[in-house]
This record gives structure tokens, sequence and C-alpha cells, in this order.
């Protein structure tokens, strides 16, 4: 479930026009259920998310333009 689902995460981020993109966000949706079923908790996912989000604001790196 878990391959699924990344996979289906990851492929909803393909709007950004790079396969190689979406392959990252496979990873990242792989981590955040990872993070999920450790904790079985939906905040600790959903914070590692947002951390991921602001990593461009956060060191200044235009990654996704």
């Amino acid at each position: 479930s878990m391959a699924i689902t990344s996979t289906i995460f990851g492929l909803v981020h393909f709007h950004t026009g790079s396969i190689v993109f979406v392959g990252l966000a496979c990873i990242g949706g792989w981590a955040y259920g990872y993070v999920y079923m450790k904790t079985k908790n939906i905040f600790y996912a959903a914070l590692l998310h947002a951390l991921v989000n602001t990593t461009p604001l956060i060191f200044g790196l235009a990654l996704a333009k």
C-alpha cells in the first residue's frame, strides 16, 4: 500500500512538468507515510511535509520554477 500511495502522491505532483520532480515526490510520499506508520500521528507527517516545502525559503534555493 505504501508503494501505491507514494506513486500516486508523486504523480499528483506532475504539474511541475519534470519527471525528476515526480520521482522525488514519490520518495517524499513514501517518507511521509513511513513517518505516519511509525508515529501513528498525522501531525508529524504533515510537519515533515511543511519542512520540505519550506526548504527553498530556508536555504534560499530556487528548486521549483
